[in-house]
């Protein structure tokens, strides 16, 4: 393999994450040791509750207040509802209360909750006070405040396991969180990988950096400014298998990282190729590489950046990337009849984007789990599913996943059939 060149210099740093618009830095999960009391909230509309009377700080002291910061078009959010909603039902009894808080239009907010079914109280605030007297800097945030109006607990998640300690102790202990496993075999095994990064950062820098300043006074976040450089880095990655990609464009200043990825991942990421198993690695290869890409050009963007690091990736290792047509068995989606779950792109009301899927990306996700081909007929081709409340994550840890697909499939109207179609697919080979 060649040697790869490596330029520095600084940068501004992009950020890619579900955030509020007066977010200034990297969200964190933080627990408070030393309570401090609630401030009052102040809600303008609130739904599911069946007196419509708006509830208080105040006139819940003596329950548990667990305040979930959410928006309609925050993916994370809304897929958390379904498990809150089933938390909820089981602790209402035990004076737990969920108060589910968005800054959403009206209309829109209204067109979402026509399109769900929740019983946890959604409340509609009209300024960003209430954010700002809580510091939410990012969606989805959950405060928990305890019985006697104190905040004991800030994080991303409701889970039973803090419902269950709050109420029993009134209180959250703070929990030492555990770092990713390291790759033994590597000189830089003993790099700890922790904390956040934006698209362009090198998290191997970062936690040096991280490190020779341990022990100074000064605010984290401000040691790792050091290391907001500017770089095209492809290396042999210190991470076992991280497998996490993250990129950014914003005025011609491009952000990329990718960590512990194997190259059947990498020229997917890049060439915008559906899944996994439409790429064969034919290469003696099998390396699993980090790529960190920051560069400020007048022209630049994600796509230009993209090919730029595909070019580098055939020179640098020496490997071809070819395309390959051939014919496969595929499942194909068929619709049976026209239903309220199938819908076009006009038809999307606001506020609801995110209960929808386009069929296009559903696709992808049945190959990665099954390991076969999808397609879709053309009545398909652009439409969107009603997917909110389907568990498609856990179609991965059942022993028939194809079962599963066609199981949650038949109930929005949609069916399977084995058919045989000319795909096109990649492979990676050794150029010699």
């Amino acid at each position: 393999m060649k040697k790869i060149t490596i330029l520095f210099s600084f940068i501004i740093t992009l950020s890619l994450s579900c955030t509020n618009d007066s977010a200034k830095t990297l969200p964190q999960d933080t627990s408070k040791t030393s309570p401090r009391k609630a401030i009052e909230i102040s809600l303008k509309d609130i739904y599911n509750k069946p007196d419509l009377v708006i509830p208080t700080i105040a006139s819940l002291k003596g329950e548990v207040i667990i305040l979930d910061f959410w928006a309609t078009w925050c993916s994370p959010c809304i897929a958390e509802f379904p498990k809150n909603n089933v938390l909820y039902n089981k602790y209402k009894d035990k004076g737990v209360n969920i108060i589910a808080i968005t800054n959403d239009p009206k209309e829109k907010l209204e067109n979402f909750l026509k399109n769900v079914d929740l019983d946890f109280w959604i409340a509609r605030i009209e300024d960003k006070q209430t954010l700002k007297d809580y510091e939410i800097q990012s969606f989805p945030s959950i405060v928990i405040i305890n019985k006697k109006g104190e905040i004991v607990h800030r994080g991303r998640r409701i889970t039973e396991e803090l419902i269950e300690e709050v109420l029993t102790t009134d209180t959250i202990a703070l929990k030492k969180l555990t770092e990713p496993k390291m790759n033994n075999d590597s000189k830089l095994s003993g790099i700890s990988f922790a904390g956040g990064f934006y698209p362009g950062e090198d998290p191997v820098y970062i936690d040096l950096i991280k490190n020779i300043n341990a022990n100074k006074t000064e605010a984290s976040r401000k040691l790792v400014d050091k290391a907001n450089i500017r770089s095209f880095v492809i290396r042999k990655s210190p991470y076992q298998k991280s497998n996490i990609a993250g990129y950014s464009s914003r005025n011609s200043s491009v952000g990329i990282t990718i960590i512990g990825n194997e190259l059947t991942n990498i020229f997917k990421i890049i060439n915008n190729i559906p899944s996994e198993i439409r790429i064969q690695n034919k290469s003696k290869d099998t390396f699993a590489y980090d790529i960190i890409y920051s560069k400020n050009e007048k022209g630049n963007d994600v796509k230009k950046a993209f090919k730029e690091i595909h070019e580098e990736l055939l020179s640098y290792l020496d490997i071809k990337f070819k395309n390959v047509e051939n014919e496969h068995l595929v499942n194909k989606l068929t619709a049976t009849l026209p239903n309220r779950y199938i819908i076009t792109k006009d038809e999307l009301e606001e506020g609801t984007s995110t209960l929808y899927t386009p069929i296009k990306q559903l696709l992808p996700l049945f190959e990665n789990t099954s390991k076969e081909f999808f397609t879709s007929d053309i009545d398909l081709k652009d439409k969107l599913v009603y997917t909110y409340g389907m568990k498609l994550n856990e179609i991965k840890k059942v022993t028939d996943p194809i079962h599963e697909i066609k199981l949650l499939l038949q109930e929005k109207g949609i069916i399977i059939t084995k058919e045989k179609e000319h795909i096109e697919t990649f492979e990676i080979i050794d150029s010699q």
